[in-house]
């Protein structure tokens, strides 16, 4: 809304309103995220961490995953994870790119 320049009292173009529109039913959503607070089983036999990253002149990435392993299970789990881009091309990432 912001790069379109409106001001707080002008109404919504019709393609900014129907994200606005899907944005609101989505956040009810998030109540059902569960997020994995512990990454490394109990008694782990092997813990490994694996990290990537890529770069390009515009964005770059990086995430950090640990694999654990106990004597009957195996886990890979993201610890971390970064995009950025050049504040020229900040919309280069799109929501669906993250998923």
């Amino acid at each position: 809304m912001w790069e379109d320049k409106l001001q707080w009292d002008e109404q919504l173009p019709s393609q900014l309103q129907q994200e606005w529109n899907q944005l609101l039913q989505t956040i009810p959503k998030l109540s059902q995220l569960k997020i994995t607070r512990k990454v490394i089983y109990s008694n782990a036999t092997h813990i490994q961490p694996n990290g990537f990253c890529d770069s390009s002149e515009r964005a770059y990435g990086a995430c950090l995953y640990i694999h654990s392993t106990n004597s009957n299970k195996t886990s890979c789990e993201l610890c971390v994870l970064h995009p950025r881009c050049d504040k020229k091309y900040h919309l280069c990432f799109k929501h669906q790119d993250l998923h």
